[in-house]
């Protein structure tokens, strides 16, 4: 059986789904044989990835004040929590995702697809690193055990980028 998870790894929901997901996997033996694979979906194509923390985004797009996005933030911290994930949200950057979501659509062909997907997740939202630039994506990439000269050939090539649109 193949489940397929259409997700934005700037999406905090997202990773705690995944979570979940693994966690209801793990409980049931029959799944054992389960392939989930990852299809890219971006919250926001249009992002550029010039900077600026996600918070000031979120004020913005739903007419918060800071106190209110922290509430907002607090909510998605405590059920982060209950997955056993540290969320870091107030310092979260915000950018384009397109270039993470070619590197995961190609690390899948390699069999390393949730492995990169997870130190992605892992890395913006536990950590608050960047994960928009080919240069910042790599560390992530060689983590997962890939070839990081492969992925900036993929990235140059653009062999995933109409899957990450579509």
């Amino acid at each position: 059986m193949i489940i397929e998870v259409w997700a934005d790894v700037v999406c905090p929901w997202c990773f705690i789904g995944k979570r979940r997901l693994e966690r209801a996997i793990a409980a049931l033996p029959e799944l054992s044989e389960l392939e989930v694979v990852h299809r890219a979906f971006q919250l926001d194509p249009g992002a550029i990835s010039e900077g600026g923390l996600t918070v000031d985004l979120l004020a913005s797009k739903y007419g918060l004040d800071p106190a209110g996005v922290r509430s907002m933030l607090g909510q998605v911290d405590s059920a982060g929590a209950t997955e056993g994930l540290t969320m870091r949200l107030l310092e979260t950057q915000r950018g384009n995702t397109a270039v993470a979501h070619q590197l995961i659509l190609w690390a899948q062909q390699q069999g390393s697809g949730q492995a990169l997907l997870e130190g992605i997740f892992s890395g913006y939202f536990e950590n608050a690193r960047p994960i928009f630039t080919v240069d910042e994506l790599m560390a992530f990439v060689s983590a997962a055990g890939l070839d990081t000269e492969g992925a900036r050939e993929v990235i140059t090539a653009g062999s995933y980028r109409s899957a990450v649109a579509a």
